[in-house]
């Protein structure tokens, strides 16, 4: 593990990949985003628009706002907690699970807005 930042902000390296699946998420949600031209730079922004744009029109389903959600504020538990520490092994897999069920519904999506074939 390496650490990157400064001060009490600090960016975890995991090289199983811990705590990437949320970057992941808000890539491919902001890819979702720019179907209906909204752009957010923060993940707290992705996050809201999100819900705004792409749930409660029912575009998608609401579990899908929680995995979002969730994804958050584990990596920024651990990314701005007092000491370093590893994620637990079965938080990690049902990230894990979580991101992957969460890109193949954006995949959808994508493909029914016409961004993908």
């Amino acid at each position: 593990m390496q650490e990157h930042g400064h001060g009490k902000a600090r960016y975890q390296r995991y090289p199983e990949g811990r705590c990437r699946e949320q970057g992941l998420l808000w890539y491919v949600t902001s890819t979702a985003l720019l179907t209906l031209d909204i752009e957010r730079s923060k993940h707290s922004g992705v996050q809201s628009a999100f819900s705004q744009h792409l749930v409660k029109p029912g575009h998608v389903e609401p579990e899908y706002s929680k995995i979002y959600a969730r994804a958050r504020r584990l990596r920024e538990d651990y990314d701005y907690a007092d000491e370093l520490r590893d994620l637990d092994e079965r938080i990690t897999a049902d990230l894990l699970a979580d991101a992957e069920r969460f890109v193949a519904r954006m995949d959808r999506y994508l493909r029914k807005a016409g961004a993908m074939e």
